[in-house]
């Protein structure tokens, strides 16, 4: 019965060093996810400020759009030179508002990068703490 004991007790040692290098593993893991949403986050932020910046560009141009419209009504003269300007305007403008849609859909996509990530390290979390229940077992 001693040498079943000691065997139990290898055995037990065993499986509680193979634990402690999935929890290891687990941690190296959840640390790389872990960096990965910070890295995510990061995009995402700068993403964020593109938009604004996007955004105040499409303003400024709308803005300048209705004064070159005005500039347009008032000087019959330069007529064909703010007709111009205008087209070029608005094909800027129609650029901006799809990059905008572009950074819209880029940013969704992070953040659903980000909500999958972190359901990633909550799974790698419960998983530990299961793992960390079961070497509690097996110690007992």
């Amino acid at each position: 019965s001693g040498i079943n004991a000691d065997k139990a007790f290898k055995d037990l040692q065993q499986e509680n060093r193979q634990l402690d290098n999935q929890i290891h593993q687990l941690n190296n893991e959840k640390e790389k996810l872990e960096d990965k949403v910070s890295n995510l986050q990061e995009e995402k932020q700068q993403l964020d400020k593109k938009f604004k910046e996007v955004s105040k560009q499409v303003d400024n141009l709308t803005t300048q759009l209705r004064d070159r419209d005005y500039e347009n009504k008032c000087l019959h003269d330069d007529k064909e030179r703010l007709k111009e300007d205008l087209g070029r305007m608005e094909r800027k403008a129609n650029d901006l508002m799809d990059r905008e849609k572009q950074l819209k859909d880029n940013l969704d996509e992070k953040e659903n990068e980000v909500r999958s990530l972190q359901k990633d390290v909550w799974d790698m979390k419960n998983k530990v703490s299961d793992m960390e229940q079961k070497e509690q077992q097996y110690l007992r």
